[in-house]
C-alpha cells in the first residue's frame, strides 16, 4: 500500500507541474542551461511517505543522473500519464470482483444431426464404424435400441428409456464388433492362411476312423453385468474304444471295469448297420477354469489306458462270476447241458446259447436284456433243446426248425391253458 501510495503521489505532481522547478523539486536536473532544449535526469534522491520528492547531490551533476536522462519533459509527462492510466492492474478476486460481461458464444440456430442419422447403408461400413470392443455410443448406432423399465407407469409414458443418456446401455457389453460383416471381413484377411476342408471326411464313419478324440466345450453368451458363466467351464471327451490300440480282449475287459466304478465316465454303444461300435465318454466341470478340466481329462484318459495294458499278477485268479458281461463258457448252464442224458444237437446248441447271451447281455455288450422278445427266443431254444418243439424229435436229436408267429402264439396259448388246468 505504501509502494502504491508513493507512486500515484509522484505521478501527480508529474502531470500537475510539469514546469522547472517542479521538476527539479521531484528529482529532476536540468543538463543544460538552454531553454530550447531542457533535458531532465533522475537524481539519487528519494521519496517520502507525503510523496515530497527529495533531491541529493547537486543540481546538472553527470554522476547523479539516472535511466531518464536524454528524454525531454513532454516526454516524462507523457509517460507518467500512461502509467497512471494502464500501468497498475487491478486486483480480481474471483466472485467478489464484478467483471466485464464476456459476449455469449455464437450458437448455430440449427443443431447438428447424429452422427447415426447421416449413415446411409449403401455408403456406410459398420465394421469401420465400430472396428473393435468400445462403450456403446448412442451417436454412433443408428438404432433405435432401449434398455431399462420405468419406475411406473407414468413416468416416460411406461416404455424403456430410448438409447440417449441411459447409462445402462453403458454398463453391459455389447457384441457390435462381432456382427456378420466382422466375421467375413475376419475371414477374408485369414483366408490365405487356411487350407480347405477335406471333402473325403464328409463320408460317414471317416471321422471316427481319422480323427477318434473329440472334444467339446460350450460357450454361453446373456445379458449380465459379467460375461462369464459357470456352465461353459465344462468339458465333454468323446473316443472310439477300437482305435485304441495294443487294446486286446483282457484289457478291453479291464478298461470297461474301471469306468464302471467312476463317476466321469460311461460307455456308450451305437449300431452303424450290422457293426457295433463303442465310444468312451468323459466330462468333467469340478476345476474352475477349461483348460484345467481338458487337462484333467487327458490325464484321466492316460491313466485309464495305461492300467488296462499292465497286467498284475492277482488278475490270473479271476473267476467266471468275475466277468463284466456274461460268458457262457464255464458258465451253469454250459455245465447242465453237459449232464444231459440225450445229446442235443449242435445247431439246437448253438442257438441255445446265442439265446442265453443275448437274453442275459446288456445293449453295450451285445444283447438286448430282458425284453418280450428275448424271452420268447430263450423259450423257443430250450423246447428245440429238449425235443419238445414243433420239428424237433423225442431226443432232441433232429434238426431244429424255427416256428413262425401263428404257431409260436399258438403254442403258448396251448401252454398256457395246459397250466391253468393243472393249477385248478
Amino acid at each position: 500500500t505504501g509502494k502504491l501510495l508513493l507512486l500515484s503521489g509522484l505521478a501527480r505532481r508529474l502531470l500537475a507541474a510539469p514546469s522547472n522547478h517542479s521538476l527539479a523539486a521531484a528529482g529532476y536536473s536540468n543538463s543544460s542551461s538552454s531553454n530550447s532544449s531542457d533535458v531532465w535526469s533522475i537524481g539519487e534522491g528519494g521519496v517520502d511517505d507525503a510523496g515530497a520528492a527529495s533531491v541529493s547531490g547537486r543540481r546538472g551533476a553527470s554522476s547523479r543522473r539516472a535511466g531518464f536522462a536524454g528524454y525531454s519533459a513532454a516526454d516524462v509527462a507523457a509517460a507518467a500519464a500512461a502509467s497512471n492510466t494502464a500501468g497498475f492492474r487491478s486486483l480480481v478476486v474471483p466472485g467478489l470482483t464484478k467483471e466485464a460481461a464476456k459476449p455469449p458464444l455464437l450458437r448455430s440456430r440449427h443443431p447438428l444431426t447424429p452422427r447415426c442419422g447421416r449413415m446411409k447403408p449403401a455408403h456406410s461400413s459398420w465394421p469401420s464404424v465400430w472396428p473393435t470392443a468400445r462403450t456403446f455410443h448412442p451417436a454412433a448406432v443408428p438404432l433405435p435400441v432401449r434398455q431399462g423399465r420405468p419406475n411406473n407407469a407414468t413416468e416416460n409414458a411406461g416404455i424403456s428409456p430410448n438409447k440417449w443418456g441411459n447409462t445402462e446401455l453403458i454398463k453391459v457389453p455389447n457384441f457390435l464388433h462381432l456382427t456378420p460383416a466382422h466375421v467375413a471381413a475376419h475371414c477374408a484377411a485369414i483366408k490365405h492362411l487356411c487350407t480347405p476342408w477335406p471333402k473325403a471326411l464328409d463320408e460317414p464313419g471317416v471321422i471316427d476312423k481319422q480323427l477318434p478324440l473329440r472334444v467339446v466345450t460350450t460357450d454361453y453368451l446373456r445379458s449380465h453385468h459379467s460375461i462369464r458363466d459357470i456352465r461353459a467351464r465344462r468339458v465333454d471327451l468323446s473316443l472310439c474304444l477300437d482305435r485304441l490300440v495294443k487294446l486286446d480282449k483282457r484289457s478291453l475287459e479291464k478298461l470297461l471295469c474301471l469306468v464302471s466304478f467312476s463317476n466321469f465316465a460311461k460307455v456308450d454303444t451305437q449300431f452303424v448297420g450290422s457293426s457295433r461300435v463303442r465310444h468312451l465318454r468323459m466330462w468333467s466341470d469340478r476345476c474352475p477354469w477349461r483348460f484345467q478340466n481338458y487337462d484333467y481329462l487327458i490325464y484321466a484318459l492316460s491313466a485309464l489306458y495305461s492300467q488296462s495294458l499292465r497286467h498284475e499278477s492277482w488278475e490270473s485268479g479271476k473267476a467266471w462270476i468275475d466277468n463284466q458281461r456274461y460268458e457262457f463258457d464255464g458258465s451253469s448252464s454250459q455245465k447242465k447241458l453237459a449232464k444231459l442224458a440225450n445229446k442235443p444237437a449242435t445247431n439246437a446248441v448253438t442257438h441255445y446259447r446265442n439265446a442265453l447271451i443275448k437274453l442275459h447281455r446288456q445293449p453295450e455288450n451285445g444283447g438286448t436284456g430282458e425284453t418280450h422278445d428275448s424271452l420268447r427266443q430263450y423259450g423257443r431254444a430250450v423246447e428245440f433243446l429238449l425235443g419238445i418243439g414243433k420239428g424237433g424229435g423225442g431226443g432232441g436229436g433232429g434238426p431244429v426248425k424255427k416256428l413262425d408267429a401263428s404257431s409260436a402264439q399258438q403254442a403258448g396259448q396251448t401252454k398256457r391253458t395246459t397250466e391253468r388246468q393243472a393249477a385248478s
